[in-house]
């Protein structure tokens, strides 16, 4: 069954939310964006979002522990990790919260479309076709 699939972006920089909200926007998904992580767990609370998108590097509240607040309340939902500053540490910690994926930047657009793609697919979740 098609659902329209609903995507949060999660990252400080306003340029990158506005990014990926075009590009994903473009592929037919309804896409969200926070540029203050402080106000993600409500809103995620609030909304049914099929996808995240969490920058690892932001003030107030960096993308591990907004991950960790995340998967107290919601341990299905589907979190890509963007980081413009990988490391092995990173990417061990966002593992042992379940991630689906880790993707660095700067990324390429077809990469991150891919990667939400197999996402969906893996949960069964089918995009309304454009």
């Amino acid at each position: 069954m098609a659902v329209q699939v609903n995507i949060l972006v999660v990252d400080d920089d306003r340029d990158i939310c506005e990014y990926v909200k075009t590009l994903l926007s473009a592929s037919g998904y309804s896409v969200a964006t926070l540029s203050d992580p402080t106000l993600a767990v409500d809103l995620i609370k609030r909304s049914e979002f099929h996808v995240l998108v969490i920058d690892l590097m932001m003030p107030k509240l960096d993308g591990i522990a907004l991950i960790q607040q995340i998967r107290k309340f919601d341990s299905d939902v589907a979190i890509v990790v963007f980081t413009g500053y990988p490391s092995l540490d990173t990417a061990v910690e966002a593992l042992k919260l379940t991630v689906s994926d880790y993707i660095k930047k700067p990324f390429e657009p077809d990469e991150l479309r891919d990667k939400l793609a197999e996402i969906l697919r893996k949960k069964g979740v089918h995009p309304n076709p454009e």
